[in-house]
């Protein structure tokens, strides 16, 4: 079993720099009641006005109806007002809670590119057994026209050796 050894400071800090900045997080802390007490990152990357904190708190409370706020909760893909997807987590705090907001909108791009490339292996799936059932019709039919050819075949070959009987008989 192999243990993980730390990663150098440098390559850390790395690290947690480029995920930050790809996360684009937003904290919003709050008390017990809902009212916002500050806020860190950038609001305005998810359209939230934190002038008019009402609204924004509004949006961010409709999403925890029915779920318990005692506990931490994880929301993914929450389209949001503004047409921007996040990640949307409650985290349980001594004096309220916070909202941290992650930017979702690669992941939910990359899901639906998923799903659109299995939509269409669906629909090639099905145009692909539509064009084998045709296929076998078309041979079924080509079946039929050969033993109706055959037929007319061995009637003519009938036809001629009587003839050719006719005039060497007379």
């Amino acid at each position: 079993m192999s243990t993980a050894m730390p990663l150098p400071p440098a390559v850390e800090n790395y690290l947690r720099k480029i995920l930050i900045e790809r996360a684009h997080p937003l904290l919003l802390s709050f008390d017990a009641g809902w009212h916002l007490q500050s806020t860190q990152g950038d609001a305005g990357f998810y359209a939230i006005d934190i002038t008019d904190p009402e609204r924004g708190v509004r949006e961010l409370q409709d999403l925890f109806i029915w779920l318990p706020l005692d506990s931490d909760q994880d929301i993914p893909f929450v389209e949001l007002a503004s047409g921007r997807s996040a990640h949307v987590h409650l985290i349980v705090d001594d004096s309220g809670f916070h909202v941290l907001l992650l930017d979702a909108e690669e992941a939910r791009t990359r899901e639906r590119t998923q799903q659109q490339l299995g939509n269409e292996v669906a629909l090639a799936d099905h145009q692909k057994s539509k064009a084998i059932g045709k296929l076998k019709d078309i041979r079924s039919e080509l079946e039929r026209q050969r033993e109706n050819l055959e037929e007319a075949n061995a009637l003519k070959n009938a036809l001629i050796a009587t003839l050719s009987h006719e005039f060497r008989t007379p």
